[in-house]
């Protein structure tokens, strides 16, 4: 039986985000899922340990930190993709977004060329603009895109509200930098909250929750 080890404080120095809490790994075989909250709606996620465990996990510990909250989709193709993630977007300077953003204990993150394929609905670790390293930001993919495979570490799919991110994705915008293509939306998105449900696929809604729908009784295909 898997024991979890006692809870280690340990104050972690990130150029973007301050300090984060340690806590310890998740099993890889158990279910997380991240709901993430927006003007639009919520979309849920559910992390794929399976197929890219260093991601996934980064991507749990800074939505726990709340790292993700108040950040905005500074990026989106329409009928393509919507991206986040980078604490920059958080100023009143939309020059800078799409350039910070790091792991969630200021590591770099391997690329994890798992089990799962960039298709509709699919959740992977994005690039920043600068250097093209990888860290907190992150996109969701409205297509399939097999091409992305091996490029990009997939850690995670959309087991509802994938209809959100199509509204994000048709928001009117003006034109990003050239190298990334996509578009700004006029109107920032943000990220209201973003918390993760560390039981099961259909978490309980706690007080304060309940505009935070839970996942269907099965994963969408």
């Amino acid at each position: 039986m898997f024991r979890r080890p006692a809870l280690v404080c340990l104050c972690v120095a990130l150029s973007a985000f301050g300090c984060v809490q340690r806590t310890p790994s998740p099993e890889p075989s158990s279910d997380r899922v991240a709901l993430v909250q927006t003007p639009e709606g919520a979309i849920v996620i559910r992390l794929r340990f399976d197929a890219a465990p260093a991601n996934a996990l980064n991507f749990m510990r800074l939505c726990e930190s709340g790292a993700f909250d108040g950040t905005t989709f500074h990026r989106v193709a329409p009928g393509y993709l919507i991206q986040g993630g980078d604490p920059n977007t958080r100023d009143q300077d939309p020059g800078n977004d799409g350039y910070g953003g790091s792991s969630w204990d200021g590591r770099p993150l391997p690329l994890e060329s798992g089990s799962l394929s960039h298709r509709r609905g699919t959740v992977s670790t994005a690039s920043t603009l600068n250097s093209g390293a990888t860290g907190s930001q992150f996109f969701i993919l409205l297509v399939d895109d097999s091409s992305l495979d091996g490029r990009f570490s997939a850690f995670g799919e959309v087991i509802e509200g994938i209809e959100i991110a199509d509204r994000i994705a048709a928001q009117p915008g003006d034109p990003y930098p050239a190298e990334a293509g996509g578009f700004r939306p006029r109107a920032p998105v943000p990220v209201e909250r973003c918390r993760i449900d560390s039981t099961s696929l259909s978490p309980t809604p706690e007080e304060g929750d309940e505009d935070l729908p839970g996942p269907p009784a099965e994963t969408a295909g």
